[in-house]
């Protein structure tokens, strides 16, 4: 059984206080990850607003966004550089205004994270359930697969993927080395009960298997 409740709504101190948490920390991190549902009441451009204060505070620092809906569309729109978002498959296809169906393949998955690159996004990660992972960054596209594990909980399963990617990227691995490590963190989460939080000794990212997509070449007008 699994049950959701919503957040305790944010008073504006709270959100203040947000704001200086991460003014603060920002100027000291290598990844700023804004990642959840908002609280109730939140104003939808909350985790917006707050990708700009952490561009203030540190322009160097890199964001990644874990979310979806209305919060997700003001990041896009805000102005604001996003250097990795990661949707699941419905996701993805609410983002780029496609039929889930028709994101079937690994090629039209990477296809559609391309698509939100050209929005000024860096790298997009989209997680595809057992059918692995999709990485799309200037660097390339890869496809990610595990061996079938069994499943015990699916919560927390997106989290840890982005986890291990981040954990990897904190090791300077290759993009294609820091997809294996997301899919490894993502299946070690799907086989652990309740919202165990997969360890690196769960992991086999040796087990993952990445394989190099090769998208047509965009044709740009003169």
């Amino acid at each position: 059984t699994k049950i959701n409740e919503p957040g305790s709504p944010l008073s504006a101190a709270a959100v203040a206080a947000l704001h200086d948490v991460v003014a603060a920390e920002a100027p000291r991190a290598s990844w700023v990850v804004l990642a959840g549902s908002l609280p109730p009441g939140a104003d939808v451009e909350l985790l917006a607003d707050l990708a700009r204060t952490a561009r203030i505070a540190a322009p160097a620092v890199r964001i990644a966004v874990d979310t979806s809906g209305a919060p997700l569309t003001a990041l896009r729109t805000a102005g604001v550089r996003i250097d990795l978002i990661k949707p699941n498959l419905e996701e993805l296809a609410e983002l780029t205004g496609s039929n889930p169906a028709t994101l079937g393949t690994p090629e039209a998955v990477a296809s559609a994270c391309t698509a939100l690159r050209a929005d000024g996004i860096a790298a997009v990660l989209a997680t595809l359930g057992a059918a692995g992972a999709v990485l799309a960054s200037a660097d390339g596209a890869w496809h990610a697969t595990h061996p079938p594990v069994i499943a015990r909980s699916t919560v927390g399963a997106g989290d840890s993927s982005l986890a291990g990617y981040l954990i990897a990227d904190a090791e300077r691995l290759s993009p294609a080395a820091r997809l294996a490590r997301a899919v490894a963190y993502g299946s070690a989460a799907v086989s652990l009960p309740g919202t165990t939080i997969p360890r690196p000794t769960d992991t086999r990212p040796d087990q993952v298997t990445v394989t190099e997509i090769h998208l047509p070449a965009t044709v740009t007008a003169p």
